[in-house]
């Protein structure tokens, strides 16, 4: 087995972000350089950073800023097998967990360089206007973007991560968190996840009349409670739907896809 070369180098402007890498300017990820910095600082142990031929850096982004901030040299090694994006998330996910914005980042990166004058029309680019204006949990913005009711959709939470996301109905999307964030009037938790998953399944049942919610929520807002979880939620809002009913309607609460 042949070692690959150490370089070392005090000019950091000789490396770069490989587009679609995450970016290591988010607070978890600056979290991360603080702490690898502290360690630095208590014993250094040289750990070589992997970058590819034109210097993009496959991986290290985390340990390049650390040493660049204390002024340390970088050490290196020039990979001369090309790495695609996928297999930089999966090597950077082992050493650091990517989270939920980095995949984001990532792929809204692949898609600006890869479509220069239409990519905040784009499903990544979307998502991101989506997520900003409504505020709501990555897996409510999933299930209202890609239309599943259940909890959590295992397909598509992955291929979110990998450059798979597609928006099923943009318009229906946006009509549906409106009408979410109109019950704000009732309740503060409008916005987590517990409450967003719950009103999900009411509101998308056959079962269920806008015209008939709004006139029982303006009569019976105090009941319309604080809960812990979607199930409890989803009794919540049962229950007001169903007052003053004759006919009393059962809402199902869907786990998974």
């Amino acid at each position: 087995m042949i070692t690959p070369k150490v370089y070392q180098t005090k000019d950091y402007s000789l490396f770069e972000r490989i587009v679609g890498n995450r970016w290591i300017d988010s607070p978890d990820n600056e979290l991360h350089v603080r702490k690898l910095m502290e360690s630095f600082e208590d014993i250094y142990v040289p750990q070589p950073i992997t970058v590819s031929k034109e210097y993009g850096i496959i991986d290290g982004q985390n340990r390049l800023e650390a040493w660049k901030r204390l002024r340390f040299p970088v050490l290196y090694i020039i990979s001369d097998i090309a790495v695609s994006v996928r297999q930089i998330q999966m090597m950077n996910n082992l050493n650091k967990k990517w989270t939920t914005t980095d995949y984001l980042t990532s792929n809204m990166g692949l898609e600006k360089e890869k479509h220069p004058n239409e990519y905040q029309f784009k499903p990544y680019h979307m998502y991101d206007l989506f997520k900003r204006k409504f505020k709501f949990s990555h897996r409510n913005n999933l299930q209202l973007l890609c239309g599943f009711t259940a909890q959590w959709d295992r397909d598509i939470e992955a291929g979110f991560k990998f450059g798979k996301l597609k928006i099923s109905d943009w318009e229906k999307a946006r009509r549906e968190a409106n009408f979410i964030t109109e019950q704000q009037h009732f309740i503060k938790q409008y916005k987590t996840r517990p409450f967003v998953t719950a009103f999900i399944n009411v509101m998308r049942s056959h079962k269920f009349s806008r015209r008939q919610w709004a006139k029982k929520i303006e009569m019976n807002s105090q009941k319309l409670v604080h809960c812990t979880n979607t199930k409890d939620y989803l009794e919540v809002i049962q229950k007001v739907y169903n007052w003053g009913s004759q006919a009393k309607v059962a809402f199902e609460l869907k786990d998974a896809a």
